[in-house]
């Protein structure tokens, strides 16, 4: 394995999106000027077309954009290399943080489907890791941004689908792809690539990990033995983690607040409560969390709570 990714890509397209990344990298002067545009300079780039290379001008406002949406989303946006899509499917670094602490005691993972590399920084400051996608240009973005955001941990790469190797045995997080060139993501993990068959052989074949799914997917009864997280930050339930193998928990669901920390674990039907049959004092709304974990009478019975 390499520890960069290899440049000749599958295609003339991904070779071409390599070269381009290489030269931005090169020529910080265009993405610092890009700073001091007005917004329609940056729509019809005549100004910095005249001052840069004409074909490198395109892709730099692009990455200058997805950086900006960044902000607030991602720890230093200004410096990472994105794509408008990878943000949008990255994990939210407080998410792959917290997700990342329960990798701590292995010995390595390997990060499948890595993307721009989010989650694999998160898991570099808890463990080696070995990071794989299929794109050439996603595994150098994940270079990059692991030597913005990661930790002290060694980081490897490779380039390969995933679906072609064996994971018997190992320790693995894994990010299938929720849109495959679809303007929209799909629900449904029997679309996602790869599909539900392969992540259902994983969590039966590798030793253990992860595999980040979407909180509103049709993840129901989909993983037998398996834990599912669900997790929420700033009052939205954003991510859906199936922890299989030796990191899964006790309880079949659990749900999780980023904010407080807070931890929620059990079968959702151990818990029944009674509908409330006059108005309380008082109406509570559970974590956005715990609805999606179906975790509603677990959390009213503790308390003292019923339905309405």
């Amino acid at each position: 394995m390499n520890s960069q990714p290899p440049l000749n890509g599958p295609d003339d397209s991904e070779a071409f999106e390599i070269q381009q990344l290489l030269a931005l990298r090169q020529q910080p002067e265009l993405l610092h000027e890009l700073q001091h545009c007005t917004p329609s300079e940056l729509q019809n780039q005549k100004r910095l077309r005249q001052l840069f290379d004409h074909s490198l001008v395109p892709a730099a406002v692009a990455l200058h954009e997805t950086r900006r949406k960044a902000l607030g989303k991602l720890p230093h946006a200004e410096q990472l290399w994105l794509t408008r899509t990878g943000l949008e499917q990255a994990t939210a670094w407080e998410i792959a943080a917290h997700k990342a602490r329960r990798f701590a005691a292995c010995q390595q993972v390997f990060d499948l489907c890595c993307g721009i590399g989010i989650d694999t920084a998160a898991l570099t400051h808890r463990l080696p890791v070995i990071a794989i996608d299929q794109s050439p240009a996603m595994v150098l973005r994940t270079t990059w941004n692991q030597q913005i955001l990661g930790g002290p941990s060694a980081l490897q790469t490779d380039c390969c689908d995933v679906r072609t190797r064996d994971w018997n045995g190992l320790i693995v997080h894994a990010d299938p792809d929720r849109r495959d060139g679809r303007d929209r993501p799909t629900k449904r993990l029997e679309q996602y690539v790869p599909d539900l068959a392969w992540m259902q052989q994983l969590t039966t074949t590798a030793a253990g990990g992860a595999i980040k799914i979407s909180p509103a997917s049709n993840f129901q009864q989909k993983f037998p033995g398996c834990e599912i997280e669900l997790i929420s930050l700033q009052g939205e339930c954003r991510e859906a983690t199936v922890w299989f193998g030796t990191l899964a928990g006790s309880f079949q669901f659990s749900a999780t607040c980023i904010e407080t920390g807070e931890t929620l674990s059990a079968d959702p039907l151990s818990a029944w409560v009674a509908i409330a049959t006059a108005p309380a004092r008082c109406l509570f709304d559970p974590d956005p969390a715990i609805v999606r974990a179906g975790l509603i009478d677990v959390l009213a019975e503790q308390h003292g709570l019923q339905r309405m």
